[in-house]
């Protein structure tokens, strides 16, 4: 694997008119530019049953019980996420489908297989409004790889991409 450097040549003129400061400012503009661009995120979409989980209420975070969801991936129903938003499971009962089209945004860094997280974005073409809730994910007596992992496999050389 090639390694790139980059290089940066900063010419500033010698005038003692350019403050001390100014050249802290550009030097650390320069490093937080560097760090840029270094997170892709990708979104998918899942289909997904759904039902509301106030057992899942945590009194050490904003979101109230009746604001936590657990939506089952209809591909493998033992693998679930948990998620939390602003009045979810009132919107998804007036909604009136059992099943339904979720987005979750993917993201990760520049090297292969780094994925860093994952999320559900969106749940029917309606974007989740963040409470400050908890979220969990996993599964019940399933030792298979849920639909998720599978995602993230697949897309994590999408991270890579022109590097």
């Amino acid at each position: 694997m090639a390694t790139r450097f980059v290089s940066v040549l900063l010419v500033l003129p010698a005038n003692p008119v350019v403050k001390p400061w100014v050249h802290a400012v550009l030097s650390c503009g320069l490093v937080a530019l560097s760090f840029t661009g270094c997170t892709r995120s990708v979104t998918v979409q899942k289909q997904m049953t759904w039902e509301c989980a106030p057992d899942e209420y945590n009194p050490a975070f904003y979101a109230r019980p009746d604001e936590y969801v657990r939506f089952r991936y209809i591909e493998e129903p033992h693998c679930f996420e948990v998620e939390s938003a602003r009045n979810l499971c009132a919107e998804l009962r007036s909604i009136g489908k059992h099943a339904v089209m979720v987005d979750i945004k993917v993201w990760g860094g520049p090297k292969r297989l780094s994925t860093e997280g994952y999320k559900i974005v969106d749940v029917e073409g309606h974007p989740l409004r963040d409470v400050g809730g908890s979220g969990n994910s996993g599964s019940n007596d399933f030792t298979g790889v849920c639909p998720i992992s599978k995602v993230i496999n697949s897309i994590s050389g999408v991270f890579n991409a022109g590097k």
